[in-house]
């Protein structure tokens, strides 16, 4: 009977892969979601999307402005000192003919001119770090829509390149709860900001990179250690020179760092990243212009009437419409023009919902801790930061700025004692898979319809020849290989983490759903 109920157990374990195999695998699975991202890149129009006529312009003209390149004028206004640069025509126009006009495609841009210079004050003048714009101006070129492509790939490739890197040199339980935080993070809308020409592309990869560099570094010995480190510099360097905030949030992950890992002597040198780090950023956001702006007017309508404490109270109550931004809930794509339905949404949320319980099976003091403090962060900064304007409610803080903390958080989350691994289960990896696939799809679609026809011309697969579209293969096709691409490179990637993962004691075997004989 002994022997029978082993070799049921042997049979029904999956067994790890030949490393050969595992490398196929993991090449096919990154390349497939660097094509499902590059669909992104070029469904969008130069322009399309949130403040990109501040941020491309700044990309021309990055400061100081007498290296740029750039003709510029200072001039002073009410409201301090403002600068006007010169830029081509194309990289603001569009703004004025289609931003915030959903039933209106992209081609009424296509009468503007690369070589048509215009004057804009729409620029940085110190309200962003430089690094961003300033490494961008690199790929500027003659033609403003290949440049645009240009920079948004390589922001893919760099998002890619480190999150990988990370990956390789982590455990097997800390490579497949990294993958598992970033699909239920970054789908849909994080894939659309790190393909895109916002600052928070960096902010988003950069964090994430840094915790999972920081995290793994505290259990790699060697060169392998080093190698995180290296990662996490690279993590901080990308969050803390694309947004003010990004400065903050690292503070926030390695103080959640010091929460979860004890202090050990082999752990040294990744406290002392975290620390020089933390000492260094804290004190350039105090000092920055974001951090003195906290209780300025953001644009929204104040509610003047309100006491302080209904103001507080009634953001607390719309937070779960503030998480739900985070997957695009009344904050898309676009200048927020482009609607995400349900199943862009709705499906991710229910994914999400799925991890904080999954996350939840396992629970000690340093890690409730750690997640509070990340957690604390994500929901809490919006609430504090609406309430001191006398804002509500808490939605009109768009979930992307708090993006870069939610991988954060998850990754935090699902970290278990002994280097176990949560969601390993066949079945829960299929309906991730699914779910990712299903709103990855769909907001592809939406973003796609609203450019090329408008969003009233209805569905993809129905509408004729679209009214904007630069590339031979017709949207309708690109959509799918897109869709498809991200679906292969997610399920390859998926597989490969997950039967890679250590199956020898029988608890695991449990985990796995595999039923002893009986």
């Amino acid at each position: 009977m002994a022997e029978a109920e082993t070799a049921s157990q042997n049979a029904s374990t999956p067994h790890r892969l030949p490393r050969p195999v595992r490398w196929v695998l993991a090449v096919v699975g990154v390349v497939g979601v660097f094509l499902g991202f590059l669909t992104w890149v070029i469904s969008s129009p130069v322009g399309g999307s949130p403040d990109d006529d501040y941020h491309l312009g700044s990309i021309w003209c990055p400061m100081p402005f007498d290296t740029s390149g750039c003709e510029y004028t200072e001039f002073e206004t009410e409201e301090g000192l403002t600068v006007s640069v010169v830029v081509p025509e194309t990289l603001i126009g569009g703004k004025a003919c289609m931003a915030f006009e959903s039933e209106t495609d992209a081609s009424c841009a296509d009468g503007l001119s690369d070589d048509r210079w215009v004057p804009s004050e729409r620029v940085n003048i110190g309200n962003y770090p430089g690094g961003f714009y300033t490494f961008h101006h690199m790929f500027v070129g003659e033609d403003v829509q290949f440049s645009v492509l240009v920079m948004r790939t390589v922001n893919i490739l760099i998002a890619l390149a480190g999150l990988v890197l990370v990956g390789a040199l982590a455990s097997p339980e800390q490579r497949h709860h990294l993958l598992v935080a970033t699909i239920v993070a970054f789908v849909p809308m994080g894939v659309y900001f790190v393909a895109s020409n916002n600052p928070s592309s960096w902010t988003i990869s950069g964090c994430l990179i840094y915790v999972a560099a920081l995290i793994a570094s505290t259990e790699a010995f060697r060169w392998r250690r080093w190698a995180l480190l290296a990662l996490g510099v690279l993590g901080v360097l990308l969050a803390a020179t694309s947004r003010t905030d990004g400065s903050f949030y690292i503070v926030v992950i390695s103080l959640a760092m010091w929460f979860l890992v004890p202090l050990t002597r082999d752990r040294i040198p990744s406290f002392a990243l975290s620390v020089v780090a933390s000492l260094v950023l804290i004190t350039k956001f105090a000092t920055s212009q974001q951090a003195g702006t906290m209780t300025g007017s953001g644009g929204w309508p104040t509610s003047d009437s309100w006491e302080r404490s209904d103001v507080f109270l009634n953001n607390l109550l719309t937070l779960p419409d503030h998480i739900g931004s985070f997957w695009g809930l009344y904050w898309g794509p676009g200048w927020f023009d482009v609607p995400l339905k349900g199943w862009s949404t709705l499906t991710m949320i229910f994914a999400a919902g799925g991890l904080v319980f999954i996350g939840a099976r396992e629970l000690w003091l340093r890690k409730v801790l750690s997640s509070v403090i990340a957690a604390g962060a994500l929901l809490g900064i919006p609430v504090v930061a609406l309430t001191l304007r006398q804002v509500q409610p808490v939605y009109y803080y768009q979930g992307r700025y708090m993006l870069p903390l939610l991988a954060v958080f998850f990754f935090i989350w699902l970290v278990r004692r002994h280097g176990r691994a949560f969601y390993r289960r066949t079945g829960e990896l299929f309906e991730l898979l699914g779910l990712a696939s299903v709103a990855n799809m769909m907001a592809l679609h939406s973003v796609i319809v609203r450019y090329a026809v408008g969003t009233d011309a209805g569905i993809l697969i129905r509408i004729g020849e679209p009214e904007w579209w630069p590339w031979a293969i017709p949207p309708t096709t690109m959509w799918a290989l897109g869709s498809l691409a991200m679906i292969v490179g997610l399920a390859a990637l998926l597989f490969v983490t997950s039967r890679s993962l250590p199956h020898s004691d029988a608890r695991v075997r449990q985990e796995l759903g595999v039923e002893q004989a009986q």
